[in-house]
């Protein structure tokens, strides 16, 4: 057949997109379909049969999303302080969000929290992933330092044992650490006068969150009891000669 030879006087081309809707451009991931019609001049119809239409499908791939060298997600690193915590991604773009797994914290320790990266449902129209996909990073708590004095205590003789005590510094109020440090004597109701040892036992439920100093050189002191005279009388008495020893006795049940 003869070559291009101005035959055609113009053509015109009709794009859709794979809902299709007419566009006018194809921006958008997605297939488009685009069909050129040809008219021919009054020299192409003498000379020519009217050319078919031309379809082509021109396809435009979802891309990955490159986050920004501004996305950070910072770690934690603390003492203990009784409180949870938690880490968030900075800097993220509009249509992009975080969901966290491992990234709540109380106690002493440390583990690794993760962010995926969530693509909006209007950027999934050309967007196909996000790199990178997640972050870590790491959530770190130290121990606090307290220290745990035992106080001395004492009693009498045959006395019921006062129960021995302690004080605590630095510890976290809510954790209510006098209530889980067992405070002991070896001293009992029976107990001869004297002094006995005061112990301090600290469970592991308060290690776990505190590096402590104890001092345990406190002393459980049982002393002298008071004899109770109490319906026991010795009295005066007047008596007449009568030739006759006299004596006086106690009266009542000595202790």
């Amino acid at each position: 057949a003869p070559g291009w030879d101005g035959a055609i006087n113009k053509f015109n081309y009709t794009m859709t997109d794979a809902q299709g809707n007419t566009v006018q451009e194809a921006v958008n991931a997605g297939d488009y379909k685009i069909k050129v019609e040809f008219e021919l001049n009054a020299y192409g119809v003498a000379m020519y049969k009217q050319p078919e239409p031309i379809e082509v499908t021109l396809k435009i791939n979802k891309a990955v999303y490159n986050l920004p060298s501004t996305v950070t997600f910072d770690g934690y690193n603390g003492v203990y302080d009784g409180q949870e915590h938690t880490v968030t991604v900075s800097g993220l773009p509009e249509g992009i969000t975080a969901t966290y797994s491992n990234n709540t914290r109380k106690d002493a320790g440390e583990q690794t929290a993760t962010a995926t990266f969530v693509l909006s449902d209007s950027l999934k129209a050309n967007y196909s992933s996000i790199a990178p996909a997640s972050k870590t990073t790491k959530l770190s708590i130290s121990k606090k330092d307290i220290t745990i004095r035992a106080n001395n205590a004492g009693s009498k003789y045959g006395e019921d044992i006062v129960k021995p005590s302690c004080t605590i510094t630095g510890g976290i109020d809510t954790d209510n650490l006098n209530e889980k440090v067992s405070v002991t004597t070896t001293a009992t109701k029976t107990s001869k006068v004297g002094y006995y040892p005061i112990t301090v036992t600290v469970p592991s439920e308060v290690t776990k969150n505190y590096n402590v100093t104890s001092n345990t050189g406190a002393t459980y002191t049982i002393t002298k009891a008071d004899v109770n005279m109490d319906g026991v009388s010795f009295t005066d008495r007047t008596e007449e000669y009568n030739k006759s020893a006299h004596t006086l006795a106690i009266a009542g049940n000595l202790p």
